[in-house]
């Protein structure tokens, strides 16, 4: 393992394995096989393991395994001297965007729940405070003079509850990630 390869093979593996099933509804999308995606979807962990050896740096696993996966998919029908109707790789290319933008939805839905879970723990002052200033809109200084306070010490704790909003936000996720596995 080089220097620059932080992540260890334990935790590429579980985000890995935390991806399997959005890897193998691509592979059986692709292929229409169950059997031979659930073989090419070892094949791509294999790699990984085997990638992760040799010091290559990989910064997000699911985008990696799916393009491993998508040339492992045409190397398949290759060798099978089949002409699939997807091997055009602008085809393919539309497929994993397709992927691609279901998984960001998938995260920032997460991100969501796991928000509105963390305002739902805040203070009422807290509460009170973000909602003047993102669903009123109001200034820093006529939330000052509502609340007869001054404006910097508003601007430090709408940055202290930021903060907070944004560690629950992690630990939740964290969470639920942990808990899926």
């Amino acid at each position: 393992m080089t220097q620059g390869n932080h992540r260890d093979l334990a935790q590429l593996s579980l985000e890995f394995l935390q991806a399997r099933h959005r890897l193998m509804g691509y592979l059986v999308g692709l292929l229409g096989d169950g059997y031979t995606a659930e073989d090419i979807l070892q094949e791509t962990w294999l790699r990984l393991a085997r990638a992760h050896e040799k010091g290559v740096e990989i910064e997000d696993v699911i985008p990696w395994s799916r393009g491993t996966a998508r040339h492992l998919v045409q190397h398949h029908w290759r060798k099978k001297g089949k002409k699939h109707e997807l091997v055009n790789s602008d085809l393919l290319d539309l497929v994993d965007m397709s992927f691609e933008e279901n998984e960001q939805n998938e995260i920032d839905g997460s991100r969501r729940d796991a928000l509105r879970l963390c305002l739902s723990q805040l203070p009422k002052n807290s509460l009170s405070l973000l909602n003047m200033k993102y669903e009123e809109g109001l200034s820093f200084k006529a939330i000052a003079v509502k609340l007869e306070r001054s404006p910097s010490a508003l601007m430090m704790n709408l940055s202290r509850i930021r903060t907070k909003l944004g560690e629950c936000v992690e630990r939740r996720i964290r969470f639920e990630e942990f808990s899926w596995t």
